[in-house]
């Protein structure tokens, strides 16, 4: 099956930012991702996962005026990296 969704965009950004201190940051305080994903059709996006606070919330915004995607805020459940 082809799809028509590619987040290669937002993907080759985390490659080229992996080591960028406000993803250093996101991994030392334990909130999973970023992940490339599509918001719509056309539109790459980033996810982040964690609980839902101030500080995340903060980290979000920071996160999407940096990488110029929008940044969609998951439950720490659903982080893929999580699953066994």
């Amino acid at each position: 099956m082809l799809s028509v969704l590619d987040s290669h965009s937002a993907d080759a950004w985390i490659d080229e930012n992996y080591d960028h201190k406000l993803l250093v940051q996101l991994r030392k305080c334990k909130i999973g991702g970023p992940i490339p994903m599509m918001l719509s059709v056309e539109s790459a996006a980033l996810a982040i996962f964690g609980t839902m606070s101030q500080p995340l919330i903060s980290i979000a915004e920071e996160l999407a005026k940096f990488a110029g995607f929008p940044v969609l805020v998951r439950p720490l459940k659903e982080d893929p990296s999580c699953f066994k």
